[in-house]
């Protein structure tokens, strides 16, 4: 973690007086697990993206697969049918084409042709029939920038043959994520908000910028982080089975299927929890008391002595590069500025 402020504070140093293109050049050596994208690869037709478009990729994104079953709104969502836009949706000139894919056949009509083979064999059977929310289960996965819908059928079809399930539908999103300050990419806090009471920029409408402050005098230099992933919905009453069942699939065949899955989609598989981890106090903290937690932790590491000695060898390695004597002269200046203080 100290690395990566060190990192930061050199490259937000270094570039005070650079063009936008080195500084970009420069960001991305010191950042080996970041890329920096100038144009959408998944671009809208309809839609102008900022001229100053910058898309931050995690090159080491983990794969993950969340199972569960399908909520009754899934399919609205999946396919942007909502009435309401959720509010996590990015700014409509960041989003990203999304991709949708249907099996040809309308889960409700699969699953009376699975029930009526179900009633069939079952016949004389007076137990309980499986109900049609009760098949409807849905498969959430990260992908990164690269991925399409012929990666996610792969991983479709791979869950369908090996659960024996059918895979009904897909969708590829890539409208969600959050826009970021690069010039502080690296605080994990770091989301620009428009809306509510977290509210901490404000957005000039007709350029298109985002800026500190209500006059719109302090421009951010904005970023954008996309969090592409897929949902992968099937049916699973087959042969006249209900196969989601917890004797048919138990934990250890869903670990297997996590790194199966990182195997296909070319990924980091996602970190393995062991099962004491699993009720630990990581589990029970709120996403806002995680978020507060990093903060904090970020504003101790770094003392004022530290910053100086940071100053002080990038100042050494500065000699020589041709850099203006303004960018020594901030250089010092920084070296002197006092620590922020936190405020009550």
């Amino acid at each position: 973690m100290k690395k990566i402020l060190e990192d930061d504070f050199e490259f937000r140093t270094k570039t005070i007086y650079l063009s936008k293109q080195k500084a970009t050049q420069i960001k991305q050596n010191l950042e080996p697990n970041f890329i920096y994208n100038s144009t959408p690869k998944f671009s809208r037709a309809n839609i102008s993206y900022p001229k100053n478009f910058t898309e931050r990729v995690n090159k080491n994104r983990g794969s993950s697969a969340n199972i569960r079953k399908a909520k009754s709104n899934s399919q609205k969502h999946n396919e942007r049918l909502e009435e309401k836009e959720p509010f996590y949706f990015l700014p409509n000139e960041y989003r990203q084409q999304n991709e949708i894919w249907n099996c040809g056949i309308s889960e409700q009509e699969l699953f009376e042709q699975e029930l009526q083979k179900y009633n069939e064999i079952k016949k004389g059977y007076n137990g309980k029939r499986p109900a049609l929310e009760n098949c409807k289960w849905e498969m959430i996965i990260n992908l990164n920038n690269t991925h399409d819908i012929a990666d996610c059928q792969k991983v479709a079809n791979y869950v369908a043959n090996k659960f024996n399930f059918h895979s009904t539908r897909i969708a590829i999103h890539r409208d969600e994520g959050r826009l970021i300050d690069l010039d502080n990419a690296d605080d994990k806090t770091n989301t620009l908000i428009l809306t509510g009471k977290r509210k901490n920029c404000y957005k000039d409408e007709n350029s298109k910028k985002y800026y500190w402050d209500k006059e719109l005098s302090k421009e951010i230099n904005v970023g954008v982080v996309y969090n592409y992933h897929a949902h992968l919905n099937f049916l699973t009453i087959k042969d006249a089975k209900q196969n989601m069942r917890r004797a048919y699939i138990k934990r250890e065949v869903l670990s297997e299927l996590q790194t199966k899955l990182a195997i296909m989609l070319d990924m980091p598989r996602g970190e393995i929890i062991k099962e004491s981890e699993r009720s630990s106090d990581k589990k029970h903290r709120s996403g806002r008391e995680y978020a507060k937690e990093q903060h904090e932790q970020q504003e101790t590491l770094l003392n004022l002595k530290e910053q100086k000695e940071i100053l002080e060898i990038e100042r050494k390695a500065s000699v020589g590069h041709n850099y203006t004597k303004d960018y020594f002269i901030e250089l010092k200046r920084l070296a002197t500025k006092e620590p922020k203080t936190k405020m009550n």
